[in-house]
């Protein structure tokens, strides 16, 4: 009962969170159907696909960088930046993230296998 309890508490306050990913990247792709000119993420999708994709890579690094030095802080400001990036990278690219998530439940299923479990 107190499972159940909990799983109930964790949806309720998850329905009321002000941001979560797909919320962010249905953010992204308004930005890319309407390209705002006051808009950073309008911009970046403006740019060619290897420039969103070194944005992304330098957010990444940074992320790397603060948890080497154990900066638990920093980690989670630099991975909020990440995600972001991460994000627009994807809609630059046409991926929807559900494509994401259904690679990992076929991993899950034991249907694809990691590439170094050849």
């Amino acid at each position: 009962m107190l499972f159940v309890i909990q799983a109930t508490k964790l949806v309720f306050l998850q329905n009321f969170r002000t941001m979560n990913l797909d919320k962010l990247y249905r953010i992204i792709l308004d930005k890319k159907a309407t390209m705002p000119e006051d808009s950073y993420t309008a911009s970046l999708l403006q740019k060619n696909s290897n420039r969103v994709i070194q944005k992304f890579g330098e957010e990444a690094v940074e992320v790397i960088i603060a948890a080497k030095d154990n900066d638990k802080k920093e980690v989670i400001f630099e991975s909020a930046d990440m995600l972001y990036h991460f994000l627009v990278m994807l809609a630059k690219l046409e991926i929807n993230p559900e494509e994401i998530v259904e690679e990992l439940d076929n991993r899950m299923a034991g249907k694809n296998k990691l590439r170094n479990d050849k």
